[in-house]
Formats: structure tokens, C-alpha cells, sequence
């Protein structure tokens, strides 16, 4: 399935802290967190009538933070380019 990952170097930063600002940016955009510990994230995309839901993950080291969007409805390809929208 399509996905697309980017990784950001946040230098003097522990994983906890960047695990808590990537929860309340996933918080406040309404975005369904089914998973939460100590260096992963677990989130899903709101789904509407026209639009699959998709896979959120965000994985912190000291230091780095990695997104990854997923399709998860067994899309074969990444069209209109959502994953790199995210």
C-alpha cells in the first residue's frame, strides 16, 4: 500500500517531548488516536463520505521525529497524492 515517510531533526529534544507535541497537534486536528506510548503514535485521518480514512504514524528518537501517512483500504496507488499532503 502507498505511503509516504519524512523525518525532522529536532536537536536537544527528547523522544518524550516530541511524542507530547505530536499528540496535541494530532489532538487538535481531530484526528482519531487509537495508539499511544512511549516513542510511537497511532492516528487516523477523519474519513467523510468521498474520502477513506488513513494510517498516521509518528515514531520519536532523541532528537528525530518520523511521520509516515499510509493508505490502508488497499489502495494499489497514491492518485491525488494525500500522503504528501500529510
Amino acid at each position: 500500500m502507498p505511503q509516504k515517510s519524512q523525518s525532522n531533526s529536532y536537536i536537544g529534544v527528547d523522544a518524550a517531548t516530541l511524542i507530547a507535541i505530536a499528540y496535541d497537534a494530532l489532538d487538535s486536528l481531530k484526528w482519531n488516536i487509537k495508539y499511544g506510548a512511549e516513542k510511537i503514535l497511532i492516528a487516523y485521518t477523519p474519513r467523510s463520505w468521498n474520502k477513506y480514512d488513513h494510517e498516521f504514524t509518528v515514531e520519536a528518537q532523541e532528537g528525530i521525529l518520523t511521520a509516515t501517512s499510509k493508505h490502508i483500504h488497499g489502495e494499489i496507488a497514491d492518485l491525488p497524492g494525500r500522503n504528501k499532503k500529510f
